[in-house]
């Protein structure tokens, strides 16, 4: 991996709704999965192929609130991720933080994205700030690709190294776009 880019370990994205019908707001961790092609006519969870994503929650310049999801395979095998990936926030003293994330079935409707070794799928995500009273401090923030593993995102900041003091991103509600094969209109709508 490059220097100066970092970016967490990942083994797996969870399970969007397939409806493009109405987004629900999301707390917590729900259940979904993802998976690695087996080669054989089957699939297997990404824990047990032993498959990898990196992951990176890169904020955008000139863009407050938006940030770009970004989660290559740094595996051997395809895998095949879920529409959204799942999120969660840690507060600065390391509590479960309760944002609300709304799925929203934007830039195009849900469905699984295939991602061979190497590349790359993105998801746009809003950082909703308007509300000052209800927005806590964010230390982390957990991306999940289905129940088998969590693993922290590196958030980057918009000089493209990591954030050094993530206390200054804050939030209470957040949405969060399907993954595409390409950055292109990943913010569109959000």
């Amino acid at each position: 991996m490059p220097a100066g880019r970092t970016s967490a370990c990942l083994a797996l994205l969870l399970l969007g709704s397939a409806c493009a019908g109405t987004p629900e707001p999301v707390v917590g961790t729900p259940s979904g999965s993802a998976a690695v092609s087996s080669g054989v006519g089957g699939t297997t969870s990404l824990r047990t192929a032993g498959a990898q994503l990196t992951v990176a929650l890169r904020l955008q310049p000139g863009r407050p609130g938006l940030a770009l999801l970004a989660a290559t395979n740094s595996g051997h095998a395809s895998v095949i991720l879920p529409a959204w990936p799942r999120l969660s926030f840690a507060t600065t003293t390391g509590a479960v933080a309760e944002v609300v994330v709304q799925q929203m079935p934007l830039p195009q409707a849900p469905r699984p994205v295939e991602l061979p070794p190497g590349q790359t799928a993105y998801a746009g995500v809003r950082l909703l700030l308007d509300d000052r009273e209800r927005i806590v401090a964010i230390r982390s923030v957990d991306v999940r690709f289905g129940d088998d593993l969590a693993v922290p995102a590196t958030i980057v900041a918009t000089t493209g190294e990591p954030l050094a003091d993530t206390s200054r991103l804050k939030t209470r509600e957040a949405r969060i776009g399907t993954l595409q094969r390409t950055e292109r209109g990943v913010f569109a709508g959000l």
